[in-house]
Parts: C-alpha cells; sequence; structure tokens
C-alpha cells in the first residue's frame, strides 16, 4: 500500500483505490468482503462493471447501487468485479440526503441512487475527485462547507496532533468553556461526526498512514492509540466495514486527506 499527498483530483490507474478523510471513505477496486456484520456508518455501494445483489433480513435487493444504513446486516451474494464503497457518518441529515429519490426495499436499505449514472462515470474516468464524489452522494465533506468554528477547529488540531489523548468530551467542553451537552451538539454539526468517532477516526487515519509508511500493525497500532492490532482491526471494521488485513490485501493505493 502506499500513501500519496492528496490533491483536490488525482489520476486513476488500475490499482485498487482507498482514499480517507474524516468522516468519510472513498474505496474503488475489486469486491470486499462487506457481508455479515454492522458497521458504525453507512455505505452505499455501486456496481461500476454491473450489478450487485444483496440480501437483507431475507429479502433480495439486485441494484448498480444500493445504500445499507449503519447497524444493519446484510449478506451480499453476487458482486460484479469492480465495485464503489463509499461511507461516512450516519447523520440524519446526510442520511437524508444521500437516499432521497432511492427506493427503500425495507429495513433501511435503499437502492437506486439518483446521481448513479453520474457517479458510476466519475468511478470511470482518469482522473478521480473525491469532493465532487461526496458531492453528488449529498454528504459533502466538512472541508467544502462554510469555516468551521474556530473552538472546533482547535480541538480537532489538538486531537490530530496527538491521536494517543484520552481527552474526554467533558474536558474538551471546559478547554473551549462550553457546557459538554451543548459542546457535543456542536462538535457534531461542525464536523459531520462524533465526538468520539471523530477521535476513532483520527485514530484509524493515522494507524493507515504509518502502515503505509512501512510500519508494523502493532507498531502503527500503539503509536495511533489503539490497544493491540486487534483493537484497531475491529475499529476499521466498524467505520469501513472491512479489517486492516483484508483491507491491505488489496495492494491499494492509500490517500489520505
Amino acid at each position: 500500500m502506499v500513501v500519496d499527498a492528496l490533491p483536490e483530483t488525482f489520476a486513476l490507474d488500475d490499482r485498487p483505490v482507498c482514499w480517507l478523510s474524516l468522516g468519510a471513505t472513498i474505496y474503488l477496486g475489486p469486491p470486499l468482503d462487506l457481508s455479515g456484520h454492522a458497521r458504525m456508518v453507512g455505505a452505499l455501494i455501486l456496481g461500476i462493471s454491473g450489478p450487485l445483489t444483496m440480501t437483507a433480513d431475507g429479502h433480495s435487493v439486485r441494484a448498480r447501487s444500493v445504500f445499507i444504513p449503519a447497524q444493519a446486516v446484510t449478506q451480499i451474494v453476487q458482486v460484479p468485479e469492480r465495485v464503489a464503497v463509499c461511507t461516512f457518518d450516519p447523520t440524519a441529515t446526510r442520511v437524508a440526503n444521500c437516499t432521497d429519490g432511492m427506493r427503500d426495499t425495507g429495513k433501511g436499505v435503499y437502492s437506486g441512487h439518483r446521481n448513479e449514472r453520474i457517479l458510476i462515470e466519475m468511478f470511470t474516468q482518469d482522473v478521480f475527485n473525491p469532493d465532487g464524489i461526496l458531492q453528488q452522494l449529498g454528504v459533502p465533506s466538512p472541508s467544502t462547507r462554510r469555516p468551521v468554528d474556530p473552538r472546533i477547529t482547535l480541538l480537532g488540531e489538538q486531537i490530530r496532533s496527538d491521536p494517543q489523548t484520552t481527552l474526554s468530551a467533558s474536558e474538551a467542553a471546559a478547554t473551549v468553556g462550553l457546557s459538554p451537552s451543548y459542546f457535543l451538539t456542536l462538535f457534531a454539526a461542525e464536523t459531520g461526526t462524533t465526538f468520539r468517532r471523530y477521535r476513532l477516526w483520527v485514530r484509524l487515519i493515522h494507524a493507515a498512514t504509518a502502515v503505509a509508511d512501512g510500519k508494523s500493525l502493532t507498531q502503527a497500532s500503539a503509536d495511533a492509540g489503539f490497544a493491540s492490532p486487534s483493537h484497531l482491526s475491529d475499529t476499521a471494521r466498524a467505520l469501513l466495514g472491512v479489517s486492516t488485513t483484508a483491507a491491505l490485501a488489496t495492494g491499494a493505493r492509500l490517500l489520505v486527506d
């Protein structure tokens, strides 16, 4: 896995790609095993080279695009040779924006994204634009929105500079002179994710970058504040829907925003 500096767009080749940002990821490549477990985030799966078939609570869905909500347990039974998987933190606004116009197939699973054709075209072009893809999904990254509250910016910088931090929400709120309840509401509104998940995203991205730079999973896990490689793998599976071992096995080109 190779880490590259991330411009706004970059050239695609035949290698799988995994793009990570705080609160969202985009994977493009051969199918990953995303079945049989619940994740903490929502996931839109696109069949780039053809439709995919999945089941949720015994109900079968066949489509080019399927949205799987957080905590839903699904079984993907047939996938094309090339897929795109976009995950993002499941705030109510983001989920509503992404699923607007999609067909509710039951149990919260949706099919037929309104921008399905545009998204597939974007994934088959020579230039890849992750922010543009998130815009088409209806879940733009915080970097494309209005400026973030400076108090939240300060705390975000503090957490990113020390991913091992044990700073609690109450301590963070006190640092910027806010009540814990208002701080948590403001943090989620400004970053698009919860304070707890923000810390997990920071640790995951820190560990992924370290592994791609040649560090062992054990060292990368410790440096990022995880108790063990298995703790890192469990977090990756919860946030991305796939373990670190499975992700590394693809040989994907890793891009960290």
